[in-house]
């Protein structure tokens, strides 16, 4: 059964996401300076490691629900595993799409690295932590302790130079960051991942000795500690050779998490039937078709008048044009998929067919003009 609250944490994800996405690539290059868009961009930040935690929580509490079905340590683990397989799998799928729509280099598509491809990989990694760790306290710590690792080795990790004698360029963009080469890197994004784990791992627990709504205040509270903590850890003297604020900083690590825990403690609070809840969770059940969709649009072909050259404020319109068509899109979705011939069916699953339908129509249309 479905966490209206989860849902709607993804669907404020969705927003934000697509909300980077169109700004960073409409945007004139004159209004690039303005404190707007920064503001913007900064709130789009926010997407990725959203989804990133809400994968976290909702794969542990997942195992969790296959374990009380019967299922054992192993079977829920291996379930996990599978599920990050095809979501890293996807993402390859979701390049060669992008070669075929918009063109370009098909070796830089091939091994550019996106969200996909580090969800895909980090999921499987936490699904080995999940059975490692035994009962829930051993997850949760496990969870938390690698979360922790992560954030902290960040600096130290992405900064060294030698990543690229010892292993094959197309890997060493998953390590880092290279421009146009890796949009993410396991490091530090992972930690949000880890971190999300955790809490899935505890949350029916907690919920069961207090109550969904004191649990639901005490993460607002938790959140709100951990980003003023972070926040403040910003002033004090590094003690890495190299780092950056915006890019590898546990400290920005820190209060982004406590952002996404506060965020999380609300959106389960929110009443779940009310107008703007029913939309964001719409859109967050299918976040996966949403960006799917969506990406293309922004940096893609179809826009491709757009690029760089928009002013904000009217990006920003067109930005929320672009969210009322995709909840319209999810919406006709949902009906399509309510339908007896595809009810049932795994949306991840759902989606790389169409895909692989839709390339063999395109191969066969190239092969008739041949």
């Amino acid at each position: 059964m479905r966490r209206p609250g989860l849902d709607v944490m993804r669907g404020l994800a969705v927003l934000t996401m697509v909300l980077a996405h169109t700004t960073d690539a409409w945007t004139r290059l004159s209004d690039r300076a303005g404190m707007p868009f920064r503001i913007a961009l900064l709130i789009g930040g926010f997407g990725a490691p959203a989804f990133l935690f809400m994968a976290g929580v909702t794969q542990s509490l997942a195992a969790n629900a296959r374990q009380r079905r019967g299922a054992s340590d192993a079977a829920a683990a291996a379930r996990s595993f599978r599920h990050g397989a095809r979501i890293f799998l996807l993402a390859f799928l979701f390049e060669i799409q992008s070669f075929i729509i918009s063109g370009g280099s098909f070796w830089r598509k091939i091994t550019r690295v996106d969200i996909l491809h580090i969800m895909g990989l980090v999921m499987c990694a936490g699904a080995l932590v999940w059975v490692i760790g035994r009962a829930w306290r051993g997850r949760a710590a496990l969870f938390m302790i690698a979360g922790v690792v992560v954030a902290l080795a960040a600096p130290v990790v992405m900064s060294w130079e030698g990543w690229s004698l010892w292993l094959p360029e197309p890997l060493t963009f998953y390590i880092t960051p290279v421009q146009g080469r890796s949009i993410f890197t396991l490091l530090p994004w992972s930690a949000f991942f880890f971190f999300g784990a955790a809490l899935g791992a505890c949350l029916e627990k907690l919920e069961g000795w207090l109550g969904g709504h004191w649990v639901a205040g005490a993460m607002v509270g938790l959140g709100a500690a951990l980003a003023v903590a972070g926040y403040g850890s910003s002033f004090l003297a590094s003690p890495y050779v190299a780092s950056d604020f915006w890019t590898t900083s546990p400290a920005f690590v820190f209060i982004r998490l406590g952002v996404l825990i506060a965020g999380l403690g609300l959106a389960t609070a929110a009443p779940p039937d009310a107008s703007a809840s029913r939309v964001l969770r719409q859109l967050g059940a299918s976040s996966l078709f949403v960006y799917w969709v969506h990406v293309e649009i922004a940096y893609g072909v179809p826009s491709r008048a757009l690029h760089q050259s928009v002013a904000f404020w009217t990006g920003l319109v067109l930005w929320a044009l672009l969210c009322v068509v995709l909840t319209l899109l999810v919406r006709f979705k949902m009906a399509m998929t309510a339908s007896p011939a595809v009810r049932g069916r795994n949306p991840v699953k759902l989606t790389g067919q169409v895909t692989q339908s839709l390339m063999l129509t395109l191969h066969r249309s190239w092969q008739r003009t041949r």
